[in-house]
């Protein structure tokens, strides 16, 4: 790295980056609860993954509810709830395989979006 400084450079970029991310992880954990902390990652997931239909979002590979639940530190029994309860306010909708958003901007509200770049908003 010292001898090359458009190296070093990027690993602090790199970096910057990956403290950002963790950051936006942990606020969006601790800030928020659990609610704030699924629609996050709801959110990111959209970000990395999702297909835009209109004014709803398509994720074509659904995580179970554990694995959501590993990421957010809840019980699969809680991330069911939650789906459920949004599933009955409209906010979602699901099948097996995947999962329609759509109403983005409830998540959104609900995690404090800040609009990060693609970079930041990601698992």
């Amino acid at each position: 790295m010292r001898k090359d400084g458009t190296f070093a450079l990027e690993i602090m970029r790199w970096q910057a980056l990956m403290r950002k991310q963790t950051e936006t992880k942990l606020r969006d954990l601790l800030l928020f609860g659990k609610p704030g902390a699924l629609a996050s990652t709801l959110l990111r997931l959209i970000a990395m993954e999702g297909e835009q239909v209109g004014e709803t979002y398509r994720l074509a590979k659904r995580p179970s509810d554990g694995e959501f639940g590993q990421l957010i530190g809840a019980p699969r029994e809680t991330v069911n709830r939650m789906f459920s309860q949004w599933k009955k306010e409209g906010v979602i909708s699901m099948t097996p395989k995947e999962i329609i958003i759509h109403d983005a901007q409830y998540l959104r509200d609900l995690c404090h979006c800040e609009g990060c770049p693609a970079g930041v908003c990601r698992i």
